[in-house]
């Protein structure tokens, strides 16, 4: 409670003095690398640091390879006003030489990805455009990587829905495009609808040829009785 009371009466800056100044962006061998570069900059607006202390407080949240290069800069780089410029230009380097690898496992992770059998259809989309925006960056694309028509087939067969339920999505598809896509398998396997998370149809059952005969809910309670017949021996049966 003292604690609280000094906080409370002497501001921010003898908080920030017992809980630390701010959060510096980490850098590690799987972080992209473009991304952490932005999180610096806005970083460097809002810190209190001084500009000689960036870089060696950046470098001190480091680990992997960027770490094993950081600390063979210069301490007299490291803690001049453009320390972290000095820092940034030894990064690039470090990834511009891993650019293409990065790539190479941006693409297999975006093209090989299927949804997981407990994964929703609006987990599935989230996590399947967060790939394709990763592979995007990687390749400093801003026009498209696939044709819209091309990206909404991707999007469906990576769903991972067996094939008639594919069926009755191509069936809701008018027009093939990846907006379209998207609304039609949130639409029928999405959040709420009660569908299971699995490739396995819920709103289907099996039949003789092992196919599936769907029952939409249309709302409407349908009554199901026994019926009973007489067979030639003048037995009741079901």
């Amino acid at each position: 409670s003292q604690l609280l009371t000094v906080v409370a009466g002497s501001g921010w800056k003898i908080y920030r003095l017992i809980m630390g100044n701010d959060k510096i962006p980490a850098l590690k061998d799987k972080t992209i690398y473009s991304d952490w570069k932005k999180k610096v900059k806005i970083w460097q607006i809002g810190t209190d640091a001084k500009k000689e202390a960036q870089a060696s407080k950046l470098i001190m949240a480091m680990s992997g390879k960027p770490e094993q290069v950081a600390i063979q800069i210069s301490t007299d780089k490291i803690m001049s006003e453009e320390g972290v410029e000095n820092l940034l230009i030894e990064l690039d380097g470090l990834f511009e030489e891993d650019k293409t690898q990065s790539v190479f496992g941006a693409i297999d992770s975006f093209n090989t990805y299927r949804r997981p059998r407990d994964t929703s259809i609006d987990e599935f989309v989230r996590e399947f455009q967060q790939r394709y925006k990763t592979l995007s960056q990687l390749r400093n694309k801003t026009a498209a990587l696939y044709e819209d028509g091309i990206l909404a087939y991707l999007l469906l067969q990576q769903a991972n829905l067996n094939s008639e339920q594919q069926r009755l999505i191509r069936a809701t598809i008018t027009e093939l495009s990846y907006e379209n896509m998207e609304k039609a398998l949130k639409r029928t396997f999405g959040e709420g609808v009660n569908t299971p998370r699995s490739s396995t149809p819920s709103s289907a059952s099996s039949n003789s040829s092992g196919g599936y005969n769907y029952k939409p809910d249309t709302g409407v309670q349908i009554k199901t009785e026994t019926a009973f017949y007489e067979s030639d021996a003048g037995e009741t049966r079901e």
